[in-house]
């Protein structure tokens, strides 16, 4: 199961991020545990992490929303595509950086591989059978966020 200080950790990057580095107000973040993804349609970013943990990070957004959240990183108008990806490939960096760089104070080693991003109006991923995924769907001003969480324990 998942130890509730890395999730902590993990939510509380994500919200600092979205609120010191974007500028977007967080209202409200629900969790609950599933045995797949949950919402992964619209902008997808992924990113693998490997080590001590490992797992995968994705988020995902409406468009308009990805958008909003381009044009709020890059402190100008965004609309292509290619902006949109690149921002998005950067704030799912920042939330695995910032989670490695806190996770390494209590010596859990970590790395990350290249984010990749998917655009999709529906997409299914299919991960080991009843395999725990930890979804949480940030409420923000800007519109919904939501991260599917899955981590193993390599090491522990």
């Amino acid at each position: 199961m998942f130890d509730l200080d890395i999730v902590n950790i993990f939510s509380r990057n994500t919200v600092s991020l979205l609120r010191d580095t974007c500028n977007i107000e967080i209202y409200n973040g629900d969790i609950a545990i599933h045995e797949h993804f949950g919402y992964i349609k619209g902008v997808i970013a992924f990113i693998e992490i490997i080590g001590d943990l490992q797992g995968k990070i994705l988020i995902s957004m409406e468009e308009e929303t990805a958008c909003k959240l381009a044009s709020a990183l890059s402190f100008e108008d965004v609309s292509s595509t290619d902006d949109i990806q690149a921002s998005m490939k950067e704030l799912v960096n920042m939330i695995a950086g910032s989670t490695i760089n806190s996770l390494s104070l209590f010596h859990i080693n970590l790395d990350i591989t290249p984010p990749a991003i998917v655009m999709s109006d529906n997409l299914f991923m299919l991960e080991k059978e009843r395999t725990p995924i930890l979804f949480i769907c940030y409420e923000t001003s800007i519109g919904n966020i939501y991260m599917n969480l899955l981590l193993f324990n390599s090491k522990f």
